[in-house]
């Protein structure tokens, strides 16, 4: 015969997530959930390299204004630089460069669905 530990919740797990969590959550959702819709719009007057290049900068941009903000330094060693712009361009230049481009052979909506996919 098989024992079942007793299941008790550990002191660190709550039930219930704060409002500023929540926004956040919904938030990201938001801006994850409109992006294939808003990049099929925009690929009609842009290309998609031009699409994520501009996407690129503009999160690089508000990545600076936030470091002005809490008053931090970008880091100076070029190893640094040369590990973040791999990662970067495996990360994130390339896959959204890919489904931009898909969205160009195919709707928004399937586009939404196979990022979902990914794991």
């Amino acid at each position: 015969m098989m024992t079942y530990m007793s299941s008790t919740k550990s002191p660190a797990i709550e039930d219930s997530i704060s409002r500023r969590d929540a926004l956040i959550v919904v938030l990201s959702g938001f801006m994850g959930g409109t992006s294939f819709p808003v990049a099929k719009e925009a690929l009609q007057g842009v290309s998609s390299m031009q699409l994520v290049w501009t996407r690129y900068f503009l999160g690089a941009a508000f990545l600076l204004v936030v470091l002005r903000i809490r008053k931090m330094t970008l880091p100076r060693d070029r190893r640094v630089w040369i590990h973040s712009a791999a990662i970067a361009m495996l990360g994130i230049v390339i896959p959204y460069f890919t489904y931009t481009w898909a969205l160009t052979h195919m709707s928004s909506s399937l586009g939404s669905v196979f990022n979902g996919c990914t794991p």
